[in-house]
């Protein structure tokens, strides 16, 4: 226990061939924006971004692209330390904090805003169901959920290239306005025999080659049949 985890990093699907062995994926919308996590841990409550942890009582409001400032405003160490101690766990959430700004390659937002992706009780990841429950708990909003069944690569395929479903919900969606993309991971977590959680990414091909070519990366050469894992 008394470890504040940062999240996972995603690796791309095609690095992740036993998630189509799952009985049941769920399907969300990927937003671009900025990582950041809060929680219960040791005792007291916590809060950083991807990499960096900062002092909740102390750190400049604009830290994190105003996250701190946000979670100052809306109480949120008093909310998350309720909760936790009402379940005896330690707790963490992992969010997407996004709006003008952070990004602009995808217009979700006139203002910045939160959409919880992930939780851990106890340093575990937890369920699908049990994130939005916990979620709900808060009084927050998960990142759409847009396909929950068998692991379908047309499905995946489709969903890669759809107009962000956050945009719409925030009635500024457009048929030109493409999420990121997708991640995929089973309805019930679990980790695969190397321990690693079994999750993965799904780009759209815009976003796919804009990292690419940034990093000086060549993709693996695959087979036509393949080719959507990008």
């Amino acid at each position: 226990m008394g470890l504040f985890k940062k999240y996972v990093d995603i690796p791309l699907l095609y690095r992740v061939p036993e998630i189509m062995e799952e009985p049941e994926v769920i399907v969300m919308e990927k937003p671009d924006g900025t990582n950041f996590r809060y929680g219960f841990v040791e005792g007291r409550f916590r809060i950083g971004g991807r990499n960096e942890e900062f002092d909740f009582l102390t750190s400049a409001p604009s830290a994190c692209f105003g996250a701190v400032g946000w979670a100052r405003a809306t109480n949120l160490d008093k909310r998350v330390e309720e909760l936790a101690e009402s379940l005896g766990v330690e707790i963490i959430f992992h969010d997407e904090w996004y709006g003008p700004g952070i990004q602009n390659r995808v217009i979700y937002s006139r203002e910045k805003q939160q959409r919880t992706f992930d939780v851990r009780v106890n340093e575990e990841f937890v369920d699908w169901d049990k994130v939005v429950e916990l979620t709900q708990r808060l009084g927050h909003k998960n990142v759409p959920l847009l396909y929950r069944g068998k692991p379908d690569m047309e499905v995946f395929d489709r969903f890669r290239v759809a107009p962000s479903a956050i945009a719409y919900e925030n009635a500024l969606g457009t048929e030109d306005n493409i999420a990121e993309g997708i991640v995929i991971k089973p309805a019930h977590m679990h980790r695969n025999f190397r321990d690693d959680w079994i999750i993965a990414k799904y780009k759209g091909p815009k976003f796919s080659e804009r990292k690419s070519l940034a990093e000086g990366k060549v993709m693996p050469v695959t087979p036509a049949s393949a080719t959507a894992f990008i």
